[in-house]
């Protein structure tokens, strides 16, 4: 199913919220809460900018209203992470964060307002 860009952004905002600062030590949530907010500030530049590149595009990430489709999106990011078990991602001043199928769905949740 595709939803409204600005649920995308909203549902992984509310994500990292409840999934990912807690686990952050004081300078890394403040950090990361600039960087999110960043991004939630430019969100029409973020969708005007995907909208317009034609490699998103073409793998049907986002569409001409600016709907995307997380369903699809989330299936192959529920495979490619199921056949590794869990993804490490090392962030600089960060650490590394684990995941797995289990924050996928966690995360899905989230975009579709679930939680």
């Amino acid at each position: 199913m595709k939803y409204k860009f600005e649920m995308v952004i909203d549902g992984i905002a509310r994500w990292i919220d409840a999934e990912i600062y807690p686990g952050m030590n004081d300078i890394q949530e403040l950090v990361a809460r600039m960087f999110v907010g960043r991004v939630i500030e430019n969100e029409a530049s973020i969708k005007k900018y995907l909208e317009g590149n034609g490699i998103i595009r073409t793998f049907g990430v986002i569409d001409n209203e600016g709907m995307v489709d997380v369903d699809s999106l989330v299936a192959d990011l529920k495979r490619e992470v199921g056949r590794k078990g869990k993804i490490t991602v090392s962030i600089p001043m960060f650490g590394k964060m684990t995941f797995n199928t289990d924050d996928v769905d966690k995360l899905y949740e989230y975009i579709v307002e679930r939680k």
